[in-house]
């Protein structure tokens, strides 16, 4: 009896391929070259002779521990050894090694000879000239530049009414059935394949458009599949493809079960060659994600957030609607007795600015570019219709890049009366020239610049592609250019640029603003809101369009916020505003009352307040999307699960107020994995010679992604051959770059130098690195893992409760900035805590602050303890650590009885502590692990109270950077 993949015998494998949703691919790839083989994912450099590289993708479901690296006799028979080269096979010994593979794994192989193929994907890994697989940046990749076969998703709601020979009415192939020489025929076929769109919800299938002028070119595909399962049922497959060519592309993955496709060729003298072959993934109708080779390549942009409206993210991209409907805590502006409406503080990302006027409009759009660059941004652009042309420009980097280029090619030119424009912060894709803001529909005559997130463009995308409408970026915006470009040509909407984009907003998902201009109406914009800040500015003859206020606040205060699911067109003369099926809506106009330095700040004195109510939005974008079919998933991970199983100790890596989310970091794995976790200042990590092996995950966290210290932290790392997975706000900096996987915090720039809303996105995705190792070995069941992550979801909603109760804390503030120095205690997850709360002081206000774990205070701090000293405790709950709530509670009678002062913060409902606390802050109840997320705010916002009332500038603390880039 032969061994499986898996180890098990031959009858058990057949048991364990009808398990639902087990999925195991192996993609042979044929290459001339030699396979140096340095672990999963690697691809083979070099010219001349054959070689066979075997690539995996594994989806495990609970239960099912079949190992990561494919060991047994197809990748010792094609790979040899591990780490030694495989030496260039002759012709004949090829097919021997794929009858091996074939027996093995259950599907007929053949493989062809020829040129180099072409294969265009969405996402995945692209092969560099070398044949190095690298892992791309965007959800979809460009098109290799050699050979000519493309593979591109279609509708997919229709069967081919041509089937091979061997499968079945339902399209499947009959058990032990090889490729085989039917099928659709013609030189250039498209070919469409789905199953029925029954229970498994079937929404998109696979288009394949070959041109073949030569079988040598055509790759060949085997399937077997276990069972007879029910239509729809998910079933697994076991699949081998071969693949000629120096630049093979790993198949692009959008979760749920494999699809075939053949089409034949109709030349007699082609009849003993193998078919083209294509595989896709249909998507189940759960929540899916995708482990290929290099693991879960899901990615939202790190950097990527966007606002959102209660809906978690599927794999691939895609989110589903929350059942739960809305948060509490996501409203269209907070509202603070100071606020006004038009800027909505809960969104920090991209910068738009629209207008419509008498004025020069490429002035007026780069002066409101220049207003809102406080946002922070890494691309910007305009587009101005002009003599009936649509006249774009747009570069990657600073506003002063694409001004430079407009200097270069003449300002004159733009002479137009109407234009938008765009600051871009990635979210799809990283920051190009051609991911830049604005982007064209495809016959370049209508711009669209946008905020947010379109969660569905996947699908989008793959209805256009089946137009042969191919986007020329990485962004989900191109899709949405595209589709309004359709609308306005095409059917009812015809000509009617208002109603196509109201008909293009109804299909949209996820949270957004879209602005669009087309070169046909150049004197009119239009715009569309949803869950993404979107105000209208009124002047006299002119009509502006903005992010928020700050854009147009000198030409004009008055202004009209719009509403959710709305549309509005602007010209010279005024707007008009509809609903997203054309019915007209009220709106609210106001008067902005504050100067533009306020206009900013979201109507704070500083960034950093703003900032602060920003955390309920940090939080949660920093989870959406990790939860995929009751997994927990990562940004990127070019980790397999069997590499986190073998993770035996766990160093975390930071400095500042990335250590102190380390330290909590530690508490949530040790607790979740049973793994021990040491946590390194980044600075001191290196010096002290650490003991690193391939089983050593090291967790570096950066909010830049470029800290100095924490680089090298992470190089001395990799050179020790332990795996990096980082913790970073900034999509495509450094620290990710060289990581084996990332967990980007979605919390949006953040401009006071002082870290509040990272912070807690840090902590957020630290919980995540916990749940994603206890998942991976197993040291909690699935639906406590979804239970742990459920409660981290609940946690924005309780933030926003902490956020509605700040008056005392103000007011404590400013009575405390007299002191001259502030203690700070806490123990388990409360000590980091108050850790955090005395850099903070430190910080901003320049006060002498120390914090120390409360059962250190007799060893040394008491003697500190004097009358009127503050002291602010951080109280445990009583229910999840009682013996800790009654240990600190001794400690704060303890500095009571020497006069000191006792700030409490303790759960609302403990009374124990009220009779010993001076100032009493009640929190949320909470699980004790998550305790520090809403125990931070209070101390960040008494810290900049003091600074205030001191007369510091608390955004910009003297002596401090906000990247630390030198060590």
């Amino acid at each position: 009896m032969s061994a499986d993949l898996c180890g098990r015998g031959a009858e058990g494998s057949a048991a364990d391929a009808e398990e639902p949703g087990r999925l195991l691919v192996l993609l042979v790839v044929g290459l001339r070259g030699e396979v140096h083989q340095r672990g999963p994912g690697h691809v083979p450099r070099g010219q001349g002779g054959h070689a066979l590289l075997v690539l995996q993708l594994l989806h495990e479901e609970r239960g099912h521990q079949c190992p990561g690296d494919l060991p047994g006799p197809v990748l010792r028979a094609v790979l040899q050894q591990e780490a030694r080269p495989v030496p260039a096979l002759a012709e004949p010994e090829v097919p021997g090694l794929l009858d091996l593979a074939q027996r093995h794994v259950g599907a007929g192989l053949v493989l062809g000879g020829g040129d180099p193929l072409r294969v265009s994907l969405h996402r995945g890994q692209r092969v560099d000239r070398g044949g190095q697989v690298q892992r791309r940046d965007g959800h979809r990749g460009g098109r290799l530049d050699r050979g000519r076969l493309h593979l591109r998703r279609g509708e997919g709601h229709q069967r081919a009414e041509a089937l091979a020979p061997g499968r079945g009415e339902d399209g499947r192939a009959a058990p032990g059935a090889v490729p085989d020489q039917g099928g659709l025929a013609g030189v250039d076929a498209d070919v469409t394949v789905a199953e029925p769109d029954t229970d498994a919800h079937v929404q998109d299938g696979v288009q394949v458009r070959g041109e073949l002028g030569d079988a040598r070119d055509r790759a060949a595909l085997g399937v077997r599949r276990g069972g007879d399962e029910p239509p729809g049922r998910e079933v697994s497959q076991q699949l081998v493809v071969a693949m000629r060519g120096l630049q093979p592309r790993v198949p692009d993955d959008h979760g749920g079960q494999l699809v075939a496709l053949r089409g034949g060729v109709d030349d007699a003298r082609q009849a003993d060659q193998p078919q083209v072959a294509v595989l896709h993934r249909v998507r189940p109708r759960t929540r899916q994600h995708t482990e290929g080779v290099l693991g879960p390549l899901r990615r939202r942009g790190a950097g990527h957030a966007g606002p959102g409206h209660g809906r978690h993210r599927t794999g691939a991209g895609h989110r589903v609607p929350a059942s739960h409907g809305r948060p509490a805590w996501r409203r269209s502006h907070p509202s603070p007795e100071d606020r006004q409406p038009g800027v909505d503080t809960l969104s920090l990302m991209c910068g738009i600015v629209g207008y419509v006027g008498h004025r020069s409009a490429l002035g007026v759009v780069l002066g409101g570019l220049r207003r809102l660059e406080y946002r922070g941004y890494d691309s910007a652009g305009v587009a101005l219709p002009d003599g009936g042309e649509l006249l774009v420009e747009r570069k990657a980097g600073a506003l002063a890049n694409l001004e430079a280029r407009l200097d270069e090619i003449g300002r004159d030119r733009f002479t137009g009366t109407s234009g938008i424009g765009h600051t871009r912060w990635a979210t799809h894709g990283p920051p190009t020239d051609r991911n830049a803001h604005p982007h064209r529909s495809s016959d370049g005559r209508l711009a669209v610049v946008h905020n947010g997130i379109i969660e569905n463009f996947l699908e989008l995308r793959a209805e256009l592609e089946a137009q042969d409408i191919w986007a020329e970026s990485d962004t989900d915006t191109e899709t949405a250019a595209h589709l309004v470009a359709l609308a306005y040509a095409h059917g009812d909407t015809a000509g009617d640029l208002p109603a196509s984009v109201r008909a293009v907003a109804r299909r949209l998902e996820g949270a957004f603003t879209l602005v669009v201009t087309h070169a046909d109406e150049p004197d009119r914009i239009v715009a569309a809101r949803r869950n993404s800040p979107l105000v209208l500015g009124i002047g006299d003859g002119e009509t502006f369009l903005a992010s928020d206020v700050a854009a147009f606040i000198e030409f004009t205060r008055s202004a009209v916020e719009l509403g959710q699911d709305q549309v509005v067109t602007i010209t010279r003369d005024g707007y008009e505003v509809t609903d997203f099926v054309g019915e007209p809506v009220a709106v609210n106009p106001f008067e902005v009352t504050w100067d533009l330095a306020a206009a900013e700040k979201g109507g704070h004195d500083y960034f950093m307040l703003k900032e602060i109510e920003e955390q309920p939005t940090a939080i949660a974008d920093t989870l959406r999307g990790h939860l995929v079919d009751g997994r927990i998933v990562l940004d990127e991970q070019r980790l397999t699960d069997q590499e986190l199983r073998d993770v035996d100790k766990v160093f975390v890596v930071a400095c500042g107020t990335a250590y102190h989310s380390g330290l909590l970091a530690k508490y949530a794995i040790e607790h979740w994995t049973r793994i021990p976790v040491e946590i390194e200042l980044a600075s001191e990590f290196r010096y002290r010679d650490p003991v690193l092996d391939r089983s050593t995950l090291v967790v570096a966290i950066s909010q830049s992604g470029e800290t100095a210290d924490t680089l090298e932290a992470l190089r001395h790392a990799k050179e020790q051959k332990a795996r990096v997975l980082a913790i970073c706000n900034t999509n495509g900096a450094q620290i990710p770059r060289e990581s084996d996987a990332v967990i980007y915090t979605h919390a949006g720039p953040e401009i006071g130098v002082a870290a509040t809303k990272t912070f807690t996105a840090q902590v957020a995705a630290n919980y995540l690195v916990g749940l994603a190792l206890a998942q991976a070995r197993g040291t909690k069941y699935p639906d406590e893992v979804v239970r742990e992550f459920e409660e981290l979801e609940a946690i924005p909603a309780a933030v926003a409760q902490v956020l509605e109760s700040l008056g005392e804390a103000r007011a404590l503030g400013q009575e405390l900035a007299p002191s001259k120095a502030v203690l700070f205690l806490g123990r388990h997850v409360g000590y980091p805590v108050a850790l955090e709360g005395a850099l903070k002081l430190k910080e901003l206000a320049y006060m002498h602050a120390e914090a120390f774990a409360a059962g250190e205070l007799k060893h040394g701090p008491i003697a500190l303890i004097e009358d009127g000293l503050p002291v602010v405790v951080v109280m445990p709950s009583p229910k999840g650590r009682a013996v800790l709530h009654s240990k600190l509670l001794s400690n704060i009678q303890e500095i009571k009885a020497r006069g000191a002062r006792t700030v409490v913060l303790a759960e609302a409902g403990d009374e124990t502590v009220r009779p010993f606390a001076d100032h009493l802050f009640e929190l949320p109840a909470v699980p004790t692990l998550l305790q520090p997320l809403v125990a931070t705010i209070p101390l960040q916002v008494i810290a900049a109270e003091i600074a205030r009332a001191r007369g510091y500038d608390v955004d910009k603390p003297r002596n401090l950077a906000k990247s630390v880039t030198v060590e």
